[in-house]
Formats: structure tokens, C-alpha cells, sequence
């Protein structure tokens, strides 16, 4: 170990004094300056001018392939198109090389929505590796980041298949990049920027704790704001999310704290719409499952089933948003357990049809 370290500084020390002799020698012959080959600067100029493939290639990888998170198809699609081009430019050998990484992950289909107290497209993104979500899912949202564990834990069944606002309203965001390597000649730090200064308010439960939490309950799915501002998001994820974890997405962070915002005074409009309701509602869908039975007995054709599973719906709703229990439910409609958990007010029909 004692002879190499000095092994390294000699090497450089020796090629300059072989570099200074040959100056010395060869000084006379020496031209003055370099020539600059015109033509060559020419031919580099015109293919990056008229022959540039920067842009298409670009729009390709970003526009049609898209996110590609590794192992997914747009991380293949985008890898064999790379290739190819680079055979067609002439470039030999080139091929793909495999290793190991585990799961891709591939975006098929996701939309979100509010839906009361009016319309409004809300603008997420699912976290890569995420599971898929168990259906559509639809009800009020349950606030649980200003809960202790144990009052999670209480919450009990209104968290299965619930969507929950799992974190406080975002208040500090990130407002800088990290400072690009292009831009200085000093040594510039990878990966995401400094975070702010300002530190972001938690959830009572942290979040390596909550997420095997309501996977336990049976959350349905996860809502998580963004850090940035102006519907910026920036989503990661991890190939070693299992399987069963409840589904987590990134909400653009204007429309999560909105969310949040509207909690308390939409849980009471809520709740009072289906409370005030719930007796002309149960009237009126025992009324019509008997009246469409008897429509079937006799031979006739019930042709209003869209209003009996309006009905219905009615009290699927009010279960999934905590303002009715099952057992309420049950109570209320005049409907089984199992017809009530069939969602479908024609297969409760068939199946009073052949009981």
C-alpha cells in the first residue's frame, strides 16, 4: 500500500517531463496554432441543424411512451425504440441488456371526482406501484390525520372500502428546483431539491405507520396532497408496495385542502339530506319492490327498473358515507343482507321471482 500512493502522483509527474522534453526538442517544427478543418465544423453544423434527431426523439420518449416507471411497458416501449433508431444511424451492436429489478407497474385507467355538493373534476395521479382500486368507489371522504391510532382503530367498519384523507391541508410547498449542473461549474447536489425550511404540518399517525393501519381496516383508498403549487405534482412510488396496500394517490394540493375545507359542512349537508329523506325513501322502495314482484308474478312487463335501483342506490349511498349503517339499512328498505350487498335492484327481482 506504501508504494502504490506515490506510484500515482509519479505517473502524471513523468508523462509531463516526457511532454515538456518533446516541446523543447520539436519546438522549431511545431506549427503555430492548430488548423481548424472547416469542412468537418461544417458537416457537425448542418447535421445539427437540418439533420437534428434531438426533438423527435425528445417528443417520442416524453409525448407517446409517456412516465416510465422500470419494468413497465413504456420503460420497454421507449427502450426498444432507442435501440432501433440507434441501429438506423448506424451504430453497431446495438442491443438491449437485461438484470434483475422485480414488477413493472402500468397506468391503465384512473379518474377522480366530486360529485356533491356539485361536479368537479379533481386532478390526481396514483402513486407508481399502487394497487388498483377494488371498483369504482364512491362516498364522503373520512378525515383521519388529526386522529390518534386508536381512534382510527375505532372507526372500525366505516373505514372498510372508505377513501381517506390520510394528511393535513398542505401549507408549505416547494417552490425552488434544485439548481441545475448546467448552469455553475460547481458540484451540484442529484436527486430531488433542498426541501423549504418551513416545515409541513403531519398527520397525528405517521405515515409508515397509518398505511399497514388501513390496510388492516380495509380502506378503500388513500388521498395525499402535492407538494407543489398551481396543479404541479411530482409522484413516486416503490416496486416493493405490496400487493394488498391500500391504493394511494397524489391530489394536486388546491383541490386536496378544498377537500379538506368542506369536511365538516358537507358531512352535516350530507347527512341531513339522507336522514330528512330516509322515510319517504323506504317507503317508497318497499312499495316498489313489491309492486314490481307482483308485476313479475302475474306476467307483466316492469319496465321502471332504473327508478327501483335509484332507490336502492339511495341507501347504498347513505351506507358508504357513514350517514346509515347496514343494519339501518336493512331496517329502513326491507331488503336481506345479501340483496342489499347485490347492488342490483334487478337481481333482487329475479330472485324474489324464484324463491
Amino acid at each position: 500500500m506504501t508504494r502504490i500512493h506515490p506510484a500515482v502522483v509519479l505517473v502524471p509527474m513523468a508523462a509531463f517531463a516526457a511532454a515538456a522534453m518533446l516541446t523543447a526538442q520539436d519546438l522549431s517544427r511545431a506549427p503555430s496554432r492548430d488548423r481548424v478543418d472547416l469542412a468537418m465544423v461544417a458537416k457537425i453544423r448542418t447535421e445539427g441543424t437540418t439533420r437534428s434527431k434531438v426533438l423527435e426523439t425528445f417528443s417520442y420518449l416524453t409525448d407517446v411512451a409517456g412516465a416510465r416507471p422500470t419494468g413497465g411497458r413504456a420503460h420497454k416501449q421507449a427502450a426498444d425504440y432507442v435501440r432501433t433508431k440507434l441501429t438506423e444511424w448506424g451504430l453497431a451492436n446495438s442491443h438491449l441488456e437485461p438484470f434483475e429489478f422485480g414488477r413493472g407497474w402500468d397506468l391503465e385507467k384512473f379518474s377522480l371526482e366530486l360529485t356533491a355538493p356539485r361536479y368537479f373534476p379533481m386532478f390526481g395521479y396514483p402513486q407508481a406501484w399502487t394497487p388498483s382500486t377494488r371498483g369504482v368507489l364512491a362516498g364522503a371522504p373520512i378525515y383521519v390525520a388529526d386522529k390518534t391510532e386508536a381512534e382510527i382503530t375505532a372507526l372500525g367498519e366505516k373505514l372498510r372500502g372508505a377513501i381517506v384523507l390520510a394528511a393535513p391541508p398542505q401549507t408549505v410547498f416547494q417552490l425552488t428546483d434544485r439548481l441545475q449542473p448546467a448552469d455553475t461549474d460547481q458540484p451540484v447536489r442529484i436527486g430531488g431539491p433542498e426541501p423549504p425550511a418551513v416545515r409541513q404540518a403531519t398527520s397525528v399517525v405517521p405515515a409508515n405507520t397509518m398505511a399497514p393501519l388501513l390496510q388492516k381496516l380495509g380502506a378503500g383508498a388513500i388521498l395525499r396532497p402535492g407538494t407543489e403549487l398551481h396543479g404541479t405534482l411530482t409522484v413516486g412510488g416503490s416496486p416493493q408496495t405490496p400487493d394488498g396496500a391500500v391504493p394511494t394517490v397524489i391530489v394536486m394540493a388546491e383541490h386536496y385542502n378544498m377537500i379538506v375545507r368542506m369536511m365538516p359542512t358537507r358531512y352535516a349537508a350530507v347527512y341531513a339530506f339522507f336522514l330528512e329523506s330516509l322515510d319517504a325513501a323506504s317507503e317508497r322502495l318497499r312499495n316498489f319492490v313489491e309492486k314490481a314482484a307482483k308485476a313479475t308474478l302475474v306476467g307483466d312487463v316492469f319496465d321502471d327498473a332504473a327508478t327501483g335501483q335509484g332507490l336502492l342506490n339511495y341507501f347504498l349511498r347513505a351506507i358508504n358515507c357513514g350517514a346509515l349503517t347496514e343494519e339501518e339499512a336493512i331496517h329502513y328498505s326491507g331488503l336481506t343482507i345479501a340483496e342489499l350487498r347485490s347492488g342490483s335492484f334487478v337481481k333482487i327481482l329475479n330472485n324474489r321471482q324464484n324463491l
